[in-house]
């Protein structure tokens, strides 16, 4: 009675409790009555009038193939691939054999030995073998004592490795790469028969496995290992799929990329086999989930409502995969999912980082619906190039160029033409505020030498706030291309080190009293969270552009954190906080190096410090950081761009003693826009950290005056700050005070 107590723990409406009630139903019944449930090794159930015969010579003959429809013949496939990427049959035979021995590539851990033949129940870095042989719902696939990491399991339980043994064959012909797909698929069935075990516990890795069979057998339709004994085995399995989604879908459990995931795969399995019995059930069933869902899940602006930017990625994938399907069956996509789909790669543009890269808000699992190409997860030009051709945007064209590999993969031969035919131009604008999302990103233009930044000026995330983090005004950014710093990332989503990731301290912004903003509880939920406030952001001329927003820390007395972000110009970045509380409290602000950046503390002095940040001894970046109490110092710590991964890095951190008032202001600054090997400091007898940076028109150097004689009363008398440069074009000033935002650009 234990799962019926929590049920009714845990329902809020008579629809959730219904529906719960019918789920756990079902699973009393395959585990009691698995022959009329389950019925391991039985035959497909095909529509009237069709016998297996039939449709498993239709599927050996490679017809209704609508994934790989625009595709053509695997020559001409191979041929087009082969002219964009001429070294690409080599790289996918090398992982098309590492694969064949038994070596996965997975998420964030390199190559992993899974074992040959795949050792389907075992995760392979905890070296423990989940419990075989008893129902899915009988196995704690949360606990990492039964199971190890359960995303690391289920990764290669997805069998997206099969779609490149596949893409193996199409570019070499070598029937052997088929063959191991084949016989890899064959090994899976005997060891996991329908309902049976951990990897049929999550339905959106039930999807993500069929989604994988679906290519697997587009991408072979020609080949001649394709056996009409195989075909029936995989008729039957796909229909197993499909029952255990319908039953099993997270209408309640996940509503989030869970649900539009394995509505994605169902309506794969109604579109690639309609001979099944329930096929057509599938498919309306499926478009009506992902029809009513892009209204919950993507916000007015574009922004996934769970505040995680990997989801992002991850819901987009999913809707341009939905369009694709809907516009090869003939089935209708309401306007209102375009409008969203269009809305959610506006933000993915915005996102992008010069070298293709968007940053890691909130939680990233490294999940894909599939995987094209060896880009890590975080690397959306191939996601954007295929969005540009299908939806027409030769803005998403301009920013895209380096992925028509994938696209083609995913479109078909035809791929480049298509998007050479777009012309691809740059985004109009580069300032944008989503404003729902309350993200703020601004570039200095788009091109590759660009300079960034993101601001997260807003919510936690929807539902639980599983996937958002502690990170309200934290803020990512590039300097000439490069990103400088970076979100930590997450690392994992069991043990010790969940919490770690995903608190205050792992974050560029500020911190209270050494204490998280946001308190987790469990894995996947928070006791209190930190939400983000947008007071004011824009853009203006001469590269201008600005952000203000507040975040309230703490319950038992008044704390309010405000960060205030100017670019004045190009090769500018000012980064301004304050801490305003009724007692007093000590603050940190940090600054998480991406890997690779080697900070030099180059002049430090009681509330002021100069940090050259260097990257292969190539001076990148400048970093200036000034506070009324303190000193910084810089840390070694460890990033995690990739789930499972761990990366040597540092972190530049100013700590402040108790106050009743702190402020911090950081500014970055490109070298190859002010040279600081010739700044200097000027200092007086007194101590204002709102100085005024000036170029000095000379040496074409950054000055920094910080004077004044007494500490001004911050957050209630906020002095401002000062910009002023001055060159060939005359003098250009910034004055932001608590008046409000004053830009001038005085000419000769």
């Amino acid at each position: 009675m234990s799962g019926l107590r929590k049920l009714l723990r845990v329902a809020r409406d008579p629809a959730e409790l219904s529906d719960r009630l019918r789920q756990l139903a079902l699973a009393r019944g395959e585990r009691w009555l698995p022959g009329v449930f389950t019925r391991p090794g039985a035959l497909p159930r095909l529509a009237s009038g069709l016998s297996a015969s039939q449709v498993t010579r239709e599927l050996v003959c490679g017809r209704n193939s609508p994934v790989s429809a625009a595709a053509g013949s695997r020559q001409t496939l191979q041929a087009a691939l082969t002219k964009l990427r001429p070294e690409l049959a080599t790289e996918l035979v090398a992982r098309a054999d590492g694969i064949v021995r038994g070596s996965v590539s997975l998420m964030g851990l390199g190559n992993v030995q899974v074992g040959s033949p795949t050792r389907w129940h075992v995760e392979p870095l905890a070296g423990r073998t989940a419990p075989q042989g008893v129902h899915w719902s009988q196995v704690d696939f949360l606990n990492p004592d039964v199971v190890g990491d359960h995303k690391i399991l289920w990764e290669f339980n997805r069998h997206q490795q099969l779609v490149t043994l596949a893409q193996a064959w199409v570019v070499t012909g070598d029937e052997r790469w088929a063959d191991s797909a084949f016989k890899l698929t064959g090994s899976w069935w005997c060891d996991n028969p329908p309902g049976i075990g951990v990897n049929w516990a999550s339905s959106l890795e039930v999807a993500y496995r069929a989604i994988s069979w679906c290519w697997m057998l587009a991408l072979l339709r020609e080949c001649a290992s394709l056996t009409d004994a195989w075909c029936r085995e995989l008729l039957a399995s796909i229909d197993a799929h499909g029952r255990h989604l319908e039953r099993y879908l997270s209408t309640y459990f996940s509503p989030n990329t869970h649900l539009t995931g394995e509505a994605l795969g169902l309506l794969y399995i109604g579109t690639m086999f309609p001979w099944l019995r329930d096929a057509a059930r599938w498919r309306h069933r499926a478009h009506d989930i992902l029809e009513r869902e892009a209204a919950t899940q993507v916000s007015a602006d574009g922004v996934y409502f769970e505040q995680a930017s990997q989801y992002q990625r991850y819901t987009a994938e999913i809707y341009l995969h939905f369009l694709l399907l809907s516009q090869r069956e003939g089935l209708s996509v309401s306007e209102s999912v375009l409008n969203a789909l269009h809305r959610q790669f506006d933000v993915l543009l915005h996102l992008s980082a010069p070298d293709g890269s968007i940053p890691l808000k909130g939680d990233d699992d490294g999940g894909q619906v599939l995987l094209l190409d060896s880009r890590p997860p975080d690397q959306v030009e191939g996601l954007l190039a295929a969005a540009a051709i299908v939806l027409a945007r030769p803005d998403l064209a301009w920013v895209s160029r380096g992925g028509l590999d994938y696209a083609t993969w995913l479109l078909g031969a035809g791929a480049s033409d298509r998007h050479q035919r777009l012309g691809a131009t740059p985004p109009r604008d580069t300032t944008v505020y989503f404003e729902q999302g309350g993200l703020f990103a601004t570039r200095e233009s788009w091109e590759r030498d660009s300079g960034q930044a993101i601001v997260d000026g807003g919510p936690h995330g929807a539902l639980s706030g599983a996937h958002g983090h502690a990170d309200a005004l934290s803020v990512e950014i590039a300097v000439g291309g490069t990103p400088i710093f970076i979100d930590r990332g997450t690392y994992t989503y069991v043990g010790q080190r969940r919490n770690e990731f995903r608190v205050t301290a792992s974050h560029n912004t500020l911190e209270m009293d050494g204490e998280s903003a946001g308190i987790p509880q469990g894995p996947f939920g928070w006791r209190s969270r930190d939400e983000g406030h947008v007071v004011r952001c824009g853009s203006g001329a001469a590269g201008l552009s600005w952000f203000e927003g507040y975040r309230d820390l703490g319950t038992a007395a008044y704390a309010r954190h405000t960060r205030r972000l100017l670019h004045p110009e190009r090769g500018i970045w000012i980064i301004d906080d304050v801490l305003q509380s009724s007692t007093p409290h000590t603050a940190t602000v940090r600054w998480y190096c991406a890997p690779g950046i080697v900070p030099v503390l180059e002049q430090a002095r009681e509330r002021v410090a100069v940090i050259r940040l260097d990257r292969a001894g190539v001076h990148v970046a400048t970093l200036v950081m000034m506070a009324h109490r303190g000193r910084p110092t810089v840390e070694s710590t460890t990033i995690s761009r990739r789930y499972g991964s761990l990366d040597e890095a540092s972190v530049c951190v100013w700590h402040a003693g108790l106050g009743d008032a702190q402020s911090f202001t950081s500014l970055v600054i490109d070298p190859a826009v002010y040279p600081m090997h010739n700044s200097r400091l000027i200092l007086a007898d007194g101590f204002v950290v709102y100085g005024a940076p000036a170029v000095n028109p000379d040496t074409r150097t950054l000055e920094f005056g910080i004077a004044g004689a007494e500490e001004p009363t911050l957050g209630r008398e906020w002095s401002g700050i000062h910009w002023r440069s001055r060159g060939d074009a005359g003098d250009h000033a910034v004055r932001w005070t608590p008046e409000g935002l004053t830009p001038a650009v005085h000419h000769p």
